[in-house]
């Protein structure tokens, strides 16, 4: 146990990079919030975006959203990375990847774990750790922004995009054709980013569940769930006219397959409380889900 400890320390993390990465994505993630909650939309004809003015007044009413949106990656990624502490993983602290310009302000965040997983206990907790530690931040920001969200007045005039709902907003809000609210707006993201990854597919969380379980189970709910999601986005785009949302998670989807590596000992059972934290997960992917996530309306 000593020798795994010195071996991860010697190794070490580039406190410096991840800390500049995380600053740089909190940037980004604060501009981008701007750009859509300081009325800057409306000018983008007149005003090339090198001149937008990007004041301390314009970024005030971003704080609220990307300091959600921050706390809702941290929070995933730090559930990884202390699971993997716990079961002496060697794994590196979050990367923050920013993403200027795009409406959320970042790609997410991940983290490499750099030794293999010693058996099936330790892939479901470190797996199960993200999601949960993501989604229980992610309800208190939707359950605040249920208090603040405005819906769009039958008379206006400008486009706008409806979030698509899932049983959870639908349940919280009861719509999703509201002005762009900077808590909604992320507790959104939250809830698209935790479906993303509970996909039971490859080496996301959902296929790290999933093979941690059984890997039978695993290589049929891969496959099962690339032909589903697949079957969805043709009656999407049909029915609709219009892009699916979805298209580019299915080629990754597609990429990953039923691929996964093997761990160090594949035995041994899960146990009942980690099957009823299963279930749990399957609850919040279903509940979380986004069947059309987005839709711009003119």
């Amino acid at each position: 146990m000593e020798q795994a400890t010195a071996t991860i320390r010697k190794r070490g993390n580039r406190v410096w990079l991840h800390s500049l990465l995380f600053l740089f994505t909190a940037w980004s993630v604060l501009v981008s919030g701007a750009f859509w909650f300081a009325g800057i939309p409306s000018q983008l004809a007149e005003i090339p975006f090198w001149r937008i003015p990007f004041t301390p007044a314009a970024l005030v009413p971003s704080v609220p959203f990307a300091a959600s949106m921050m706390a809702i990656l941290f929070a995933h990624e730090i559930g990884h990375y202390l699971a993997c502490r716990r079961y002496r993983v060697s794994a590196t602290l979050p990367f923050f990847i920013p993403a200027p310009l795009l409406m959320f302000g970042t790609f997410g965040a991940v983290i490499r774990i750099r030794s293999p997983i010693p058996h099936r206990k330790a892939l479901f907790d470190i797996a199960a750790a993200g999601p949960l530690a993501g989604f229980f931040v992610t309800v208190p920001v939707l359950l605040v922004s249920a208090g603040t969200a405005v819906p769009v007045p039958e008379t206006f005039s400008g486009g706008f995009f409806s979030f698509g709902n899932s049983l959870l907003t639908h349940l919280l809000l009861g719509r999703s054709d509201i002005m762009l609210d900077p808590l909604f707006f992320a507790g959104w993201f939250g809830l698209f980013l935790t479906t993303l990854n509970l996909f039971p597919v490859g080496q996301l969380d959902g296929g790290h569940v999933a093979y941690s379980i059984s890997r039978r189970m695993h290589r049929l709910l891969s496959w099962g769930t690339i032909g589903l999601l697949g079957s969805w986005i043709v009656y999407t785009t049909w029915t609709s006219r219009t892009p699916s949302v979805y298209n580019l998670w299915f080629l990754v989807l597609l990429f990953m397959r039923n691929r996964h590596p093997r761990l160090v000992y594949e035995g041994g059972e899960l146990g009942a409380a980690r099957r009823w934290v299963g279930i749990a997960l399957l609850l919040i992917f279903l509940f979380s889900f986004l069947p059309n996530p987005l839709t711009y309306i003119p």
